[in-house]
């Protein structure tokens, strides 16, 4: 929705003469090239049937698409935004007509929010997330990423919600910050089930009784959580659609947007549970918090 709400505030503004569709997959496939036959037909038949000259696709399971039916891009010019993996994962190559733009850790923005959580003093850190794709790709990126003076106790995948308990239970004897990097597709104790993310959400909030739990997804403190750190979504719409409308003047035909890097970024906070935590930030997160709508209190 914030994706959405960024791009459709540079339409708004937009005085080129433009046609825009609009197109949602089915979030119950987690893989295109799972999708069935019947669902593939309808993409590829509206895609066929609207004949864009630029085709916008946001994150990596619609960007699959151009590598599950590459015909589809042909004479056509393709940006992306907010992808995981590098665009030839996705069958983009140099000769392809495409740009866009990746996601990006929260680095910067996440060492200057420890620098307020417990002193700023060195902090142990350990990573958790589902094993699955978006788990293992930002526990990667972070465990490459300098981490200032603080200490990365470990990079951990949980496949099974037993495992995942386990997890948040240690960190609580080794750690001070635990980073969440993705809550989905937990299989419960008895695998014939999947545990809900809010109930992982709030079930690690209640027993992380000494480790801070920091979420690094959107919807982190929407379903339970005390603090996230995300890149901005809205921003992400709003530039790639204003990178998309510049592509689209004639004069620009031949000159592809850059790839681009940003570190603007969403806070998400429930106030009145860090300061149970003892943890008190500036001011100007939580204002941060409020614009990005996500800040939730008792009165909320």
């Amino acid at each position: 929705m914030d994706l959405d709400a960024g791009m459709k505030e540079k339409l708004r503004l937009n005085r080129l003469p433009l046609s825009v569709q609009w197109y949602y997959l089915n979030s119950d496939h987690p893989e295109v090239n799972a999708m069935a036959n019947s669902d593939m037909a309808s993409v590829k038949r509206l895609i066929e049937d609207f004949n864009p000259g630029i085709i916008i696709l946001a994150d990596d399971q619609a960007n699959r698409l151009m590598a599950v039916a590459p015909e589809l891009k042909r004479g056509r010019r393709i940006f992306f935004i907010g992808i995981n993996q590098s665009p030839a994962s996705f069958g983009y190559s140099r000769n392809d007509a495409v740009a866009g733009i990746t996601n990006v850790a929260p680095h910067q923005s996440l060492l200057e929010l420890l620098a307020h959580i417990h002193g700023g003093r060195d902090l142990r850190i350990t990573v958790l997330g589902s094993d699955t794709e978006l788990g293992r790709h930002l526990g990667s990126r972070f465990q490459r990423l300098r981490l200032g003076p603080h200490r990365m106790i470990g990079v951990h995948y949980a496949s099974t919600w037993a495992e995942w308990q386990a997890i948040v239970q240690r960190s609580n004897q080794n750690s001070d910050i635990l980073l969440v990097t993705a809550v989905h597709g937990l299989r419960n104790n008895d695998a014939n089930s999947v545990v809900s993310p809010a109930e992982v959400i709030q079930w690690t909030e209640a027993q992380a009784s000494v480790v801070q739990p920091v979420g690094l997804i959107g919807d982190y403190v929407p379903l339970g959580g005390s603090l996230s750190l995300i890149p901005s979504a809205f921003y992400r719409g709003s530039m790639a659609m204003e990178s998309v409308l510049q592509w689209s003047e004639p004069s620009r035909q031949n000159s592809m947007p850059s790839i681009s890097l940003d570190d603007h970024f969403d806070i998400g906070l429930r106030s009145e549970e860090l300061k149970r935590r003892g943890i008190t930030l500036p001011l100007i997160y939580r204002e941060a918090a409020r614009l990005s709508s996500q800040l939730y209190t008792v009165e909320s």
